[in-house]
Protein backbone atom coordinates (compact mmCIF):
# COMPACT_ATOMS: atom_id res chain seq x y z
CA UNK A 1 0.00 0.00 0.00
CA UNK A 2 2.53 2.13 1.02
CA UNK A 3 5.09 1.60 -1.94
CA UNK A 4 1.74 2.52 -4.85
CA UNK A 5 -0.03 5.25 -2.32
CA UNK A 6 0.81 8.14 -4.83
CA UNK A 7 -0.81 10.98 -2.16
CA UNK A 8 2.24 10.49 -0.10
CA UNK A 9 4.68 12.94 -0.89
CA UNK A 10 8.20 10.45 -0.41
CA UNK A 11 10.69 9.72 -3.13
CA UNK A 12 11.13 6.57 -4.13
CA UNK A 13 13.58 5.67 -1.61
CA UNK A 14 12.00 7.03 1.36
CA UNK A 15 8.57 5.18 0.28
CA UNK A 16 10.32 1.82 -0.06
CA UNK A 17 12.19 2.61 3.68
CA UNK A 18 8.38 3.42 5.05
CA UNK A 19 6.79 0.44 3.77
CA UNK A 20 9.51 -1.61 5.06
CA UNK A 21 9.02 -0.53 8.31
CA UNK A 22 5.73 -1.55 7.99
CA UNK A 23 6.11 -4.59 6.90
CA UNK A 24 8.60 -5.82 9.77
CA UNK A 25 6.74 -4.47 12.19
CA UNK A 26 4.04 -7.18 11.68
CA UNK A 27 5.77 -10.40 10.83
CA UNK A 28 8.81 -11.80 9.79
CA UNK A 29 12.11 -10.40 10.38
CA UNK A 30 14.64 -8.49 8.00
CA UNK A 31 16.72 -10.64 5.38
CA UNK A 32 19.08 -9.57 3.20
CA UNK A 33 17.40 -11.91 0.31
CA UNK A 34 14.36 -9.82 0.44
CA UNK A 35 13.81 -7.88 -2.18
CA UNK A 36 12.29 -4.84 -0.97
CA UNK A 37 16.07 -4.70 0.58
CA UNK A 38 17.88 -5.49 -2.29
CA UNK A 39 18.63 -2.17 -3.48
CA UNK A 40 19.42 -0.69 0.15
CA UNK A 41 22.55 0.02 1.69
CA UNK A 42 23.24 -1.72 5.20
CA UNK A 43 22.99 1.70 6.94
CA UNK A 44 19.70 2.32 5.53
CA UNK A 45 19.02 -1.74 6.01
CA UNK A 46 20.17 -1.19 10.08
CA UNK A 47 17.72 2.10 10.13
CA UNK A 48 14.69 -0.22 9.23
CA UNK A 49 15.48 -2.80 11.81
CA UNK A 50 15.56 -0.64 14.44
CA UNK A 51 12.64 1.81 13.67
CA UNK A 52 10.76 -1.66 13.11
CA UNK A 53 12.26 -3.82 16.23
CA UNK A 54 10.93 -0.02 18.56
CA UNK A 55 7.23 -0.10 16.47
CA UNK A 56 6.91 -4.04 17.24
CA UNK A 57 7.59 -2.97 20.89
CA UNK A 58 5.04 0.14 20.95
CA UNK A 59 2.67 -2.56 18.80
CA UNK A 60 2.89 -5.33 21.49
CA UNK A 61 2.19 -2.95 24.26
CA UNK A 62 -1.21 -1.63 22.78
CA UNK A 63 -2.25 -4.49 21.33
CA UNK A 64 -5.84 -4.55 22.58
CA UNK A 65 -6.01 -0.69 20.97
CA UNK A 66 -7.68 0.60 24.67
CA UNK A 67 -4.27 2.69 25.43
CA UNK A 68 -4.21 0.73 28.56
CA UNK A 69 -0.33 0.89 29.19
CA UNK A 70 0.16 4.68 30.77
CA UNK A 71 3.80 4.98 31.29
CA UNK A 72 6.81 3.25 29.65
CA UNK A 73 10.75 3.77 31.50
CA UNK A 74 13.59 1.76 29.93
CA UNK A 75 16.91 1.55 31.54
CA UNK A 76 19.68 -0.59 30.18
CA UNK A 77 21.60 -3.35 32.82
CA UNK A 78 24.70 -5.46 32.24
CA UNK A 79 23.03 -8.33 29.65
CA UNK A 80 19.63 -6.98 29.62
CA UNK A 81 16.98 -4.06 28.98
CA UNK A 82 14.44 -3.54 31.22
CA UNK A 83 11.23 -2.30 30.09
CA UNK A 84 8.61 -0.95 32.81
CA UNK A 85 5.31 -0.67 32.34
CA UNK A 86 2.83 0.96 34.56
CA UNK A 87 -0.89 0.32 33.82
CA UNK A 88 -3.88 0.17 36.44
CA UNK A 89 -3.76 -3.84 35.75
CA UNK A 90 -1.33 -6.75 34.78
CA UNK A 91 -1.96 -6.63 31.19
CA UNK A 92 -1.39 -10.38 30.06
CA UNK A 93 -2.94 -9.65 26.36
CA UNK A 94 -0.30 -6.96 26.17
CA UNK A 95 2.82 -9.28 27.55
CA UNK A 96 2.21 -11.82 25.58
CA UNK A 97 2.41 -9.39 21.94
CA UNK A 98 5.13 -8.26 23.42
CA UNK A 99 7.17 -11.72 23.97
CA UNK A 100 5.96 -12.10 20.32
CA UNK A 101 7.01 -9.09 19.28
CA UNK A 102 10.57 -8.57 21.15
CA UNK A 103 12.43 -10.61 18.73
CA UNK A 104 13.96 -8.18 16.66
CA UNK A 105 14.78 -5.58 19.21
CA UNK A 106 16.89 -8.54 20.73
CA UNK A 107 18.66 -9.50 17.44
CA UNK A 108 18.93 -5.89 16.59
CA UNK A 109 20.63 -4.46 19.96
CA UNK A 110 22.49 -7.79 20.82
CA UNK A 111 20.18 -7.11 24.51
CA UNK A 112 17.44 -9.54 25.99
CA UNK A 113 14.20 -7.71 26.97
CA UNK A 114 12.51 -8.09 30.06
CA UNK A 115 8.97 -6.46 30.53
CA UNK A 116 7.95 -5.44 34.30
CA UNK A 117 4.58 -4.25 35.53
CA UNK A 118 4.42 -1.52 37.88
CA UNK A 119 1.10 -0.06 39.31
CA UNK A 120 0.90 3.95 38.76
Amino acid sequence: MVLNDTELTFTSQERQIVASIARYHRKGLPKRKHTNLASLNPSTINKIKVLASLLRIADGLDYTHQSLVKKVNIREETNCIIVEYESNNKLILEEQAFSKKKNLFEKVFSKNLVLIWKTP
